[in-house]
């Protein structure tokens, strides 16, 4: 097995996805975000929808088998019994996902509510510093924003980790990362569809496209949801199908080793130092992937607080400029956005290289996530402004991606 196969970083994408969201449902084409939806358990959905249910899930197997994956077992959704656990099974996602009824606040929000503790939300969050995770029991209704924004993250709560110990599921062998922690959800959310021809050679799983199964599965559950009256969970599948997307428009979610080309790989294969150079590939990718996160999330955050030049253009990126593209269907937004990024993730790279001090970016020895000292705040204030004007143009370029492909989506489930 080729180099690619065990040099996947952790799945964080963006991170933040909700800092993203709000801003991309506030373009000039989205006035419906603002509209208020009634909030309703999934039981009383799914109890109400119970034959639509199934529909989707066993015309999504028909379609999964018509695509040639082999990733797949069909789970019936149970009609006689339409409860949340069955869902779970049907949709193949962690048994153990919580799907909590809450609304998250914006940085600088506050709420009459009190504040809910971290663990009732989601075991598996933790929170990190300097970033916010404030949520709060939903109401009795919700705006079309708030739903998207605040489960447009969940599926980094549970869904994807440790599945391919779940035979039922038959998701067959991992194609890469690790089967336990946060890397064993990778495959669901990053696709290398754009590598040299040696990794498609060697190493072909690499380049399966399991994520685009986990858009268009919960897209198809929010167009039933939204013909059928329940808007809520309309809105929550499309948030879930939107994070996928998101995650794709991140460089480092579509190529896995950015800085390298074809003669790396040929150079691996005859190398008597495959460890070293396995070591030193997977660190130095990993540690630019999480500064590059921990630039944008800082820098949406800020804005919701106290806005700069970076912060305010990042955000314009996401709300202004084209609406939609003219695709019609989930695979052709995958396959766009995924060319798009993917062709974007060598210049992202180096402009990262560029961008901070050279033990972050090109010591191999320096793990960023094991740095007790690291200062995201301090890190980020300290680029040269040479480089921060860069980073931004760049990161503007792939802001304004994941804001189309995401109205995109949109559009689709309210309009089908």
């Amino acid at each position: 097995m080729l180099l690619i196969t065990l040099l996947v970083s952790p799945a964080h994408a963006w991170g933040y996805h909700y800092l993203m969201t709000g801003p991309m449902l506030s373009h000039d084409t989205t006035p419906w975000a603002n509209d208020s939806v009634t909030v309703e358990p999934l039981d009383s959905f799914l109890t109400a929808e119970a034959a639509g249910v199934a529909k989707v899930f066993d015309e999504f197997y028909v379609w999964l088998g018509q695509k040639g994956s082999q990733r797949f077992k069909s789970i019936p959704f149970d009609t006689q019994a339409p409860s949340t656990a069955a869902f779970l099974r049907s949709a193949r996602i962690n048994p153990a996902s919580e799907l909590p009824m809450v609304r998250r606040l914006l940085p600088g929000e506050t709420s009459a509510a009190p504040l809910l503790d971290l663990g009732s939300v989601s075991s598996i969050l933790k929170p990190v510093a300097p970033f916010r995770y404030d949520f709060v029991a939903a109401g009795e209704t919700m705006t079309i924003r708030e739903v998207v924004a605040t489960f447009v993250d969940e599926p980094d709560w549970h869904y994807d980790h440790s599945l391919w110990t779940i035979t039922e599921y038959g998701y067959g062998e991992q194609p890469f990362g690790k089967p336990e922690g946060e890397s064993s959800k990778a495959p669901f959310h990053m696709y290398f569809g754009h590598e040299n021809f040696l990794v498609r050679a060697f190493a072909p799983e690499v380049t399966e496209n399991i994520m685009v199964e986990r858009v268009e599965l919960f897209a198809r559950l929010s167009e039933l949801a939204i013909a059928e009256g329940h808007a809520y969970w309309g809105y929550r599948f499309a948030a879930w199908s939107t994070h996928y997307l998101q995650d794709l428009a991140q460089p480092y979610h579509s190529k896995a080793l950015p800085s390298v080309g074809g003669g790396y790989y040929l150079r691996y294969a005859v190398s008597s130092k495959k460890d070293a150079m396995k070591t030193r590939a997977s660190q130095l990718a990993a540690n630019r992937h999480f500064l590059y996160e921990d630039f944008v999330a800082l820098k949406l955050q800020q804005h919701y607080t106290s806005p700069d030049t970076t912060s305010t253009a990042l955000v314009t990126a996401l709300n202004t400029g084209v609406p939609t593209w003219s695709d019609t269907n989930v695979t052709e937004i995958v396959a766009r956005l995924s060319d798009k990024s993917a062709s974007h993730a060598r210049t992202i790279d180096k402009t990262i290289q560029k961008s901070f001090t050279e033990r972050m970016v090109d010591d191999e020895t320096y793990d960023l996530e094991k740095d007790t000292a690291y200062d995201v705040t301090a890190t980020m204030a300290a680029i040269p402004e040479k480089q921060r004007e860069k980073l931004l143009s760049e990161t503007v370029s792939d802001f304004a991606h994941a804001g189309i492909a995401t109205r995109t989506l949109l559009g689709l489930v309210r309009s089908n």
